[in-house]
């Protein structure tokens, strides 16, 4: 009979180490062993483990070493490798992450606590296997009904498209943050104490945690912008009041940064669009001219009218961004964004970029002579038709 068991990698060059695991896991898992780091890429290449347990402090080749070329090698850069080593320094487990690492365990370990450290990271390895399954599945089936509406409207052609860029969207955006969770989340719940290491932690897991959640809803904006625009609701808006709103809604967001904004220009200009929509482009476009501001400062805004459009100028002082940054800001699959001051905003800038297009309008941004940014928003006005 097939032994279905999860298959668990354990590589350390003391013979007695192993002893201690082979005991501690032959019964629930089907258990390879490697002395070395050389052996141990071999095994794995060979069959691929579910999880490898991997010793730092090893001759010839470390466990850093042997993560690296694990991440290089395109069948072995997904599995888990959860590291087993004396050394306590933070920076050593720091180091651990950015080679790759999901876990760190320090000797002597508890045998209690390793085994939920390896159950919780095969459960998490399984979990996503099943995403990308489904994924794969949802892939086919968007290609599918492409296929079966190759002859149909050009805007249903357009909302098959949009619905494949939605599923590379989700899966480009979300590996950063979800990295993010799986290599820390054990640390800052699984039997941790409270000490200064997890205190640290903290901030991060729950970083990772709301720019995943930021990016899901974004996205599905986005996808819902280039899919449904015509029904979108329409309206005259007060520009005065939709300032004023995502000027207050900016200023909470950033209220961390000491960064305010000026008193949005009095005027009595009518916009068209859908109130709470622009209101969320508008917050966002603040929010990136505050990512660009130095700590404490204001962000000027200045509005000017014209006959069919109104334009809106935020002034941002104190961090520049370089000319080649500002031709892709907007574009969703850039990675110009990462490059700059804005990084954590994720898809808000070109959500909102779509959103003032889709009521006519358009948003540039460039860096000024000094350090800072100009963004110019451009709305169209609502201009009623005269009565005959």
């Amino acid at each position: 009979m097939e032994d279905t068991r999860p298959h668990v990698l354990a590589v350390d060059d003391n013979p007695e180490n192993l002893d201690v695991l082979i005991g501690l896991l032959e019964a629930d898992y089907k258990l390879s062993v490697a002395t070395s780091g050389a052996r141990a890429l071999e095994l794995a290449a060979r069959a691929t483990p579910d999880l490898i347990l991997l010793d730092i402090m090893m001759p010839e080749m470390d466990g850093f070493e042997v993560c690296r070329r694990l991440k290089e090698h395109e069948l072995l850069r997904d599995v888990p490798v959860i590291f087993i080593s004396a050394l306590e320094r933070v920076d050593e487990k720091v180091k651990a992450f950015t080679y790759g690492g999901v876990d760190y365990v320090t000797k002597p370990f508890q045998p209690e606590e390793l085994s939920v450290r390896i159950s919780t990271h095969l459960t998490l390895q399984r979990v996503q296997r099943e995403l990308e399954n489904q994924n794969a599945h949802l892939d086919e089936l968007v290609r599918r009904k492409s296929r079966e509406l190759a002859e149909a409207h050009d805007r249903l052609a357009l909302a098959n498209a949009t619905k494949r860029d939605f599923l590379r969207l989700i899966s480009h955006e979300m590996r950063t943050p979800t990295n993010g969770i799986l290599g820390i989340a054990d640390l800052m719940f699984e039997c941790c104490p409270d000490n200064l290491e997890v205190t640290q932690m903290r901030p991060l897991f729950d970083e990772a945690r709301q720019r995943m959640l930021e990016t899901l809803e974004n996205a599905l904006l986005l996808a819902q912008v280039h899919v449904s625009k015509e029904d979108f609701h329409v309206d005259s808006i007060a520009l005065e009041r939709l300032l004023s709103a995502a000027s207050r809604k900016a200023t909470e967001l950033v209220c961390d940064t000491g960064v305010s904004f000026d008193a949005p220009p009095v005027g009595e200009a009518q916009i068209v669009g859908d109130e709470e929509m622009l209101q969320t482009a508008l917050t966002s476009l603040l929010q990136t001219a505050a990512a660009f501001s130095e700590p404490g400062s204001r962000v000027a805004i200045d509005m000017e009218g014209e006959a069919e459009f109104v334009s809106i100028e935020l002034v941002a002082r104190g961090i520049a961004l370089d000319a080649c940054a500002a031709e892709s800001f907007f574009e969703v699959f850039s990675n110009a964004r990462s490059r700059t001051a804005a990084e954590s905003l994720g898809l808000k800038p070109p959500v909102a970029e779509r959103i003032i297009s889709l009521y006519g309008g358009g948003v540039q941004i460039e860096s000024l002579p000094e350090a800072g940014v100009e963004i110019k928003i451009i709305l169209k006005k609502h201009c009623p038709v005269p009565v005959q």
